[in-house]
């Protein structure tokens, strides 16, 4: 595991090259309702924070890290960067679920990210439950693929510029196009422009990644029922990454990777 960790301390590095133009690009968008003067104090302190957060991973000090960096998260603004290296902290202090937990928040920001991915296979291998993974579906497969390749935008926009295409073919009348060439254009603009359209408005209405959390317990039970008195149907343990389905008072519903549902404390669980 040294060796690992060695990796994730390169990582911190490698991230906190470029802190301040993507904080204050992501921020921008979040906080431009914001009192102008209140945002940019917002945003130093935010920017400030996470190279204190920083500084201290490089220099080893991973508990005033964690602190660092739970500060800039509580000011209101997040990116990638911020979610990995305080995973990092939390995996220098061998905060398993916690580590877990922070670098999933970056993947939901940063889905194609090696380093983010690389990472969290480390955590994985830590975990004592190696589940089998339920496979997609061929149609959730390829609307995952559309989502994270080129996006709805894109296709949304590829869609409107075969539909422009189709609109100046069908002006054409008397250009020197013949019929057979401007009889192909229409087919193939008419088609490519419905299809993009159809799959951008598709994509976007797809819903996002379920939510999520991380089991935090050393070893817990996995219930049939939200009830103390039920019997478990098996143990789960820490680092192990679920997905919510419900939740009932103190009690939440959950599905493991390889399907099976039941029942923990919500005590137990860090939200992702």
């Amino acid at each position: 595991m040294t060796v690992s960790c060695t990796q994730a301390a390169r990582g911190a590095h490698r991230y906190s090259r470029f802190p301040r133009v993507l904080l204050a690009a992501l921020v921008l968008v979040t906080g431009s309702l914001l009192p102008a003067k209140a945002f940019a104090q917002d945003l130093a302190e935010s920017v400030r924070l996470f190279d204190e957060g920083t500084a201290h991973v490089e220099a080893g000090r991973y508990a005033q890290a964690v602190t660092a960096f739970d500060a800039a998260l509580q000011a209101g603004h997040e990116n990638p960067a911020l979610h990995y290296n305080q995973g990092v902290a939390h995996f220098r202090l061998d905060q398993i679920a916690e580590a877990r937990a922070a670098f999933e928040r970056a993947r939901r920001l940063a889905p194609e990210d090696r380093t983010i991915l690389h990472n969290i296979s480390i955590v994985e291998a830590r975990t004592r439950d190696q589940f089998s993974q339920l496979p997609d579906t061929f149609s959730d497969a390829i609307w995952r693929v559309l989502d994270r390749r080129l996006g709805a935008g894109l296709l949304f926009g590829l869609g409107l510029a075969g539909y422009l295409a189709w609109c100046v073919l069908m002006a054409m009348r008397s250009s020197r196009l013949t019929a057979d060439w401007r009889r192909r254009g229409l087919w193939f603009a008419g088609v490519a422009g419905m299809l993009g359209i159809a799959l951008g408005l598709g994509t976007s209405m797809r819903p996002a990644d379920g939510p999520s959390a991380v089991v935090a317990a050393e070893e817990i039970a996995l219930l049939p029922e939200p009830s103390e008195s039920a019997e478990p149907e098996l143990e789960i343990h820490e680092g192990l990454l679920v997905e919510i389905e419900g939740s009932s008072d103190t009690w939440t519903a959950v599905r493991l990777p390889n399907g099976v549902s039941g029942w923990v404390r919500s005590e137990h669980l860090i939200r992702v």
